[in-house]
């Protein structure tokens, strides 16, 4: 499975507590943040299709990042570190990272079993460094 010409859907959650606003300004960070490290953003949620099951005012279509994935090796994972960095420093509790309904959550704190995880989910999802995968072209 090759990531180019597809998206993820980063999807912001924070802490009961928050409000909207609160919810918004960390969306805006995120974005920002995304938007530095050369990432392009697809869309505003809000105006984009939401996930297959969402529904209308669903949190994940409002709270959520469309990010185009390149054809280049590596950029999946360049992504994932850059929300890892962003979720250590923000008040945000949890990041889900979402390509064609695989999910990957990010919480605040690290650990290895959290980090087996996510290099297994980037291995289902990630272009290697010489373009297409392997098993790209290969059927049933």
């Amino acid at each position: 499975m090759t990531t180019a010409g597809r998206t993820a859907r980063v999807v912001v959650s924070a802490d009961q507590e928050a409000d909207t606003q609160e919810i918004a300004q960390l969306l805006e960070r995120l974005r920002n943040e995304v938007a530095e490290h050369e990432f392009d953003l697809v869309a505003d949620p809000a105006v984009a299709p939401a996930p297959s099951g969402a529904k209308a005012g669903d949190p994940e279509s409002v709270n959520s990042l469309l990010i185009a994935l390149a054809a280049s090796g590596g950029v999946l994972t360049s992504l994932v570190s850059v929300l890892q960095g962003w979720l250590l420093r923000s008040s945000a509790r949890t990041l889900v990272v979402e390509i064609d309904g695989d999910r990957l959550e990010l919480v605040g704190a690290t650990s290895e079993v959290r980090r087996r995880l996510t290099n297994a989910w980037l291995s289902r999802h990630e272009l290697p460094l010489g373009g297409d995968r392997p098993d790209a072209g290969a059927g049933p």
